[in-house]
C-alpha cells in the first residue's frame, strides 16, 4: 500500500483530484441552488459562481492541486476542503471505492455519509455521488495504450482511519511501461462473482479500451483465473 499513500502510482493523485473537485463542485450547486451555466446565475442580484482558487491539498496519496469554486457573495464554506485547510477531511482515504466503476448506490452513500460525519444532508450526498460519478466516467472511458511491460491485477480493502469505514475490495490494474513507471489504469468495483470471472470481465474491459494483449500478469493465485485470462 505504500505506493498509493506516496503517490508513487502517476495517475493516483488524478483520480484524488477528480474526486474532490467533483465533490466541491457539488456542494456549490448545492449551496447556489442551481447548476453551472443556468441562466439563474446571471440575474441582476443573484449570487453566482466567481471563478476558482487552485490550493495544494495534502491526501492520503500526496499533495494534489485542486480547483476551489468561489461564489460572488463569499457565503459558500465547503465542507470537502475547507477554507485555510489544507487536509482533506477525510473522504480522500475512500477515493478508491468512491471512483471505482460500478461501484453500488448504497454503498457509495453510506462511504460518503461516513466521510462527512453527519455534516452533509442526504439531498447533498446524494448530489455529491452523482457528480463524482459524472467526472469518472470519461477517466473510465479513456483509451489505453496497445501494450505494457506488464500489467498488475491487484485487489485492494480501504478502510478509513479516521472514520471506521470499510467497504468491499476494489479491483486495481497498474500497467507498468517499459522504462518501470507504473499508471493507473483503472479500478472496478468488486461483486458477488467468482474473483477468476471478474477478472475476466475487467480484461475484457481493458481490450475494448485498446490494450491489444496481457503479455505479462502479475497477480494473485485464482482457481481458473490462467485460463480465463488466456482467452481474453
Amino acid at each position: 500500500m505504500r505506493p498509493w499513500r506516496t503517490g508513487g502510482i502517476a495517475g493516483a493523485c488524478g483520480v484524488a483530484r477528480l474526486v474532490l473537485e467533483a465533490a466541491l463542485e457539488a456542494e456549490l450547486t448545492y449551496h447556489l441552488g442551481y447548476s453551472k451555466h443556468d441562466p439563474r446565475g446571471r440575474r441582476p442580484g443573484s449570487n453566482s459562481r466567481n471563478g476558482i482558487r487552485t490550493k495544494t491539498v495534502f491526501t492520503w496519496f500526496g499533495p494534489v492541486d485542486v480547483d476551489v469554486p468561489r461564489d460572488r457573495w463569499g457565503t459558500f464554506h465547503p465542507l470537502t476542503v475547507g477554507k485555510w485547510q489544507r487536509r482533506s477531511g477525510g473522504i480522500d482515504e475512500l477515493v478508491l471505492p468512491l471512483a471505482a466503476g460500478e461501484a453500488e448506490r448504497e454503498e457509495t452513500m453510506r462511504l460518503l455519509s461516513w466521510a462527512y460525519r453527519g455534516s452533509a444532508s442526504a439531498a447533498l450526498l446524494n448530489d455529491i455521488a452523482d457528480m463524482i460519478r459524472q467526472r469518472m466516467l470519461p477517466w473510465h472511458r479513456r483509451p489505453l495504450p496497445p501494450r505494457y511491460a506488464e500489467v498488475i491485477f491487484n485487489r485492494v480493502r480501504v478502510r478509513s482511519v479516521h472514520h471506521g469505514a470499510s467497504c468491499r475490495p476494489v479491483h486495481t490494474v497498474v500497467g507498468v511501461a517499459d522504462d518501470g513507471a507504473r499508471s493507473l489504469v483503472g479500478l472496478w468495483a468488486s461483486t458477488d462473482r467468482p474473483t477468476a470471472e471478474r477478472w475476466y470481465e475487467i480484461a475484457l474491459a481493458l481490450r475494448g479500451r485498446g490494450l491489444l494483449g496481457l503479455d505479462a500478469v502479475v497477480c494473485e493465485a485464482f482457481p481458473g483465473l490462467a485460463l480465463e485470462l488466456a482467452s481474453v
